[in-house]
């Protein structure tokens, strides 16, 4: 799966790869708008936590609310 993680409060926009299965499970089921925290992805991200604003399906599809 790949995750574009952006902040606006300082303009920083990061994207990672991650395949592991363990990782992404707490992106499993969720909808646009729920949020998930951060040290699920890794140590770097302890503290933080990601709203999913959208996204697509593995075949490109575009997320609906």
């Amino acid at each position: 799966m790949k995750l574009n993680i952006s902040n606006p409060l300082n303009n920083v926009q990061k994207s990672i790869e991650i395949d592991d299965e363990k990782k992404l499970f707490p992106f499993m089921e969720k909808r646009i708008g729920n949020a998930v925290p951060g040290d699920s992805i890794g140590e770097e991200f302890t503290g933080y936590v990601f709203r999913i604003p959208g996204g697509n399906d593995k075949h490109g599809f575009p997320m609906i609310q």
